[in-house]
């Protein structure tokens, strides 16, 4: 089987190779539509092959180019899985099928045989159509030769109707009637039969050149004298006919030549010579077969003619003849008409395996998004490491995908029963109140066997009490989340929007799904632990520090606090929190390179000992330097001595230039130092320090930042006196 590719890229030229054995496919490839045409013409192809996955305009011109042929060929269209809509559109138009490169060979080279076996069965029945109507017309032409070679007892008018009739049945360009004559013996052209008379034979004629007359005698002398006819459809076999010729029958326009004897009773009386098929590079057995009838049916019409005594006989003769000649023919319309029936049959056939292979693309299709979107929804949660935002976006992924009106995660805590960590269309008691235990209920046992369960009727299960099922519709998907082949918790999923219950397509994307799932909520909890073992190995260090430091012992856990609790009063995200955390407890960690001489001197600092001391923010963002979590809060280690009117160090930045944490953890850190003793000076009360950081809104601190602690400060103070 010959395979035509349109060229993409030798990568998918390769692969298609080896795809396609070479014991049984042909594979050749262009790069062009024109070139695709030229080798269709040229070359007996049986499938033309169309990468779509680069879309390109040659595409859409090669595949209208091909369908323009006739008979065109089949087109299969093939690319990746994202070409998908655009091979669905190929069909649409006309292609024959669609595959991708990365469905199994098998059926690849299935659909390949199955649209060559089609192509080749549509052109076979095309040709015996053809032959039908030949065969037919035929019939038709000889008995109404016979009718006519009955009725007509003329001799230039009996000439004039077989050469009329000739060049109807066989479209030729050129027809020639040659008689012995009777006298001489010697071939005569019949156009010189009746010149002297009132009305010339061949007046429909156009007029042949004398070498092509000559020729086309000398064909009629050789089949005389061989007494059989004569068929020449190659230039090479007319050239070896005339070896002595000067001038060639090919060189003076004669392509292809066909004569048939005029004989009755083994007596010649003459010869029919054709030439030059008209639509077709030569002649058929079926026209030497028709030429044959036609000349024994103008030989008994001559030789009726010439002996009129027998005409009783010569009608006789050639009713016979026709008889024969219609009943053979006949007999084959029936022969070809049980064969076209039988081919409309397989026909048949091939459209119920073309509708069977219609069906299996589209689930094909269908399964090939249903991954696609599996493969983004992993993408999404592989990416996420905070446990709290995975554990949403799972649920929401897993809502999306089986179109769930709930949706829960139920992870295993320090009791070994289960307990729901977030959910989708439950309300807050239901998540707060439920505990499972393993083994009990649907969520127990799938948790305690490790495996996924599809419940089409929740009502006709009762591995749980009737009282206790939170459940109102009839279908529920449960898999476990399992790493390690240990098993930390279930995926729930219920309740269909719109109706109707789940299935066992459902239940295979969910546990891929749930696979994903664990994996990633396995991978954030790592991350979790490492990201907190840095800080607690940090956070020691710090410890470690003021240790040795009894002024500013606790300083950097009280930051902290004062920090957290403005940002719950602001309402910040839970993201930013952990960034507040991180940098209050690491604010100062830079001092631990500068002497205990100037972070402890009592008196005030000279010039070099300030610059010394405002280098702080930057040690300290070069310590964390290689922890790339902490990124945001490096940030706020640099910038926690920036000031609002752009006066501070090291960058001077003003206003909203400065982070929100920064801004935050800047009028904690000034409280907290302005509360406790130091070298150089003795602690304010807390009313001093609220006074002095009021003085300082919108120079020196955010006023927003400012009226939040002020508000904590007053309200923690009204708690302590209320409680004493």
């Amino acid at each position: 089987m010959k395979l035509l590719l349109r060229q993409s890229s030798e990568v998918v030229t390769d692969k298609l190779a080896g795809i396609f054995p070479s014991r049984l496919f042909q594979l050749v490839s262009a790069r062009t539509a024109e070139e695709i045409v030229a080798r269709i013409a040229s070359q007996d192809v049986d499938v033309v092959l169309l990468d779509v996955s680069i879309p390109a305009m040659e595409n859409k011109r090669t595949f209208d180019a091909v369908r323009s042929l006739s008979p065109a060929p089949p087109v299969m269209v093939f690319g990746d899985v994202d070409s998908t809509p655009t091979m669905s559109s190929f069909l649409r138009h006309g292609a024959t099928g669609m595959f991708t490169l990365q469905t199994e060979p098998d059926v690849i080279i299935h659909q390949v045989r199955q649209a060559v076996l089609g192509h080749r069965l549509a052109r076979e029945n095309a040709e015996l159509r053809d032959t039908l109507i030949r065969k037919e017309k035929a019939v038709d032409i000889l008995e109404h030769l016979g009718e006519a070679m009955s009725t007509v007892f003329d001799t230039r008018r009996i000439l004039n109707l077989t050469l009329k009739i000739v060049r109807r049945a066989l479209d030729c360009e050129i027809c020639s009637l040659f008689l012995i004559h009777e006298g001489s013996g010697e071939l005569v052209d019949s156009r010189e039969i009746g010149r002297d008379g009132a009305s010339l034979q061949l007046a429909l004629w156009g007029e042949v050149g004398r070498g092509r007359q000559q020729f086309l005698l000398k064909a009629a002398r050789r089949s005389i004298k061989s007494s059989e006819g004569l068929c020449l459809n190659r230039p090479e076999e007319i050239t070896a006919l005339f070896p002595e010729s000067r001038v060639q029958p090919v060189d003076d326009g004669i392509r292809s030549l066909l004569t048939a004897p005029l004989t009755v009773k083994r007596r010649h009386l003459g010869v029919l010579v054709v030439a030059n098929r008209i639509g077709r590079p030569g002649f058929s057995g079926e026209e030497i077969e028709v030429l044959q009838s036609i000349a024994r049916q103008t030989a008994l019409a001559l030789e009726g003619v010439r002996s009129l005594e027998r005409e009783t006989s010569f009608q006789e003769k050639l009713s016979e003849q026709v008889d024969l000649a219609t009943t053979r023919l006949k007999e084959r319309n029936l022969d070809l008409q049980k064969r076209l029936a039988e081919k409309e049959r397989a026909n048949r056939k091939i459209n119920a395996m073309a509708e069977e292979i219609r069906v299996k693309n589209l689930s094909l299709k269908n399964m090939i998004e249903q991954f696609r979107v599996i493969h983004e929804i992993s993408q999404v949660i592989g990416s996420e490491l905070e446990n709290e935002t995975l554990i949403k976006k799972i649920i929401s992924e897993a809502a999306s995908l089986l179109r769930a009106e709930t949706v829960s995660i139920m992870l295993r805590n320090g009791d070994g029963n289960l307990r729901i960590k977030h959910a989708l269309g439950l309300s807050n008691e239901v998540i707060k109140n439920t505990r499972v235990k393993q083994g009990e209920g649907i969520s127990g046992w799938v948790m305690e066997e490790g495996k996924p369960i599809l419940v089409k009727d929740v009502k006709s299960v009762r591995k749980e009490p009737a009282n206790d099922t939170k459940y109102t519709t009839d279908s529920l998907l449960c898999v476990p989340l399992k790493i390690k082949g240990k098993n930390f918790g279930v995926l729930n999923v219920t309740n269909r929007s719109g109706g109707g219950a789940f299935d066992e397509r459902d239940l295979f994307l969910l546990t891929i799904l749930g696979n994903h799932a664990a994996v990633a909520i396995e991978n954030a909890r790592l991350y979790g632990t490492i990201r907190d073992n840095y800080f607690n190995t940090i956070k020691a260090l710090v410890n470690a520090v003021e240790a040795k430091d009894t002024w500013t012992k606790d300083h950097s856990e009280n930051v902290t606090n004062y920090s957290l609790k403005i940002a719950d009063f602001l309402g910040l995200s839970e993201k930013q929190k952990d960034t507040i955390k991180y940098a209050g407890v690491l604010h100062d960690i830079g001092k631990i390179v500068i002497s205990n001489s100037i972070t402890d001197k009592p008196t005030s600092l000279t010039d070099d000992e300030w610059e010394i001391m405002r280098e702080h923010p930057l040690i300290g963002q070069r310590i964390l330097d290689p922890i790339d979590f902490l990124e945001p809060v490096k940030i706020c280690i640099q910038t926690h001595h920036e000031r609002c009117d752009g006066s501070g160090y090291p960058f001077g930045l003003m206003a909203h230039e400065i982070p929100l944490e920064t801004r935050i953890l800047s009028v904690a850190d000034a409280f907290d130092a302005m509360i406790h003793s130091r070298p150089y000076r003795a602690a304010l009360s807390v009313g001093e320090a609220v006074a002095e950081l009021k003085r300082s809104s919108g120079s020196q601190f955010d006023p927003a930042v400012v009226d939040g602690l002020i508000r904590i400060v007053e309200a923690e103070a009204l708690m302590t006196r209320r409680e004493q």
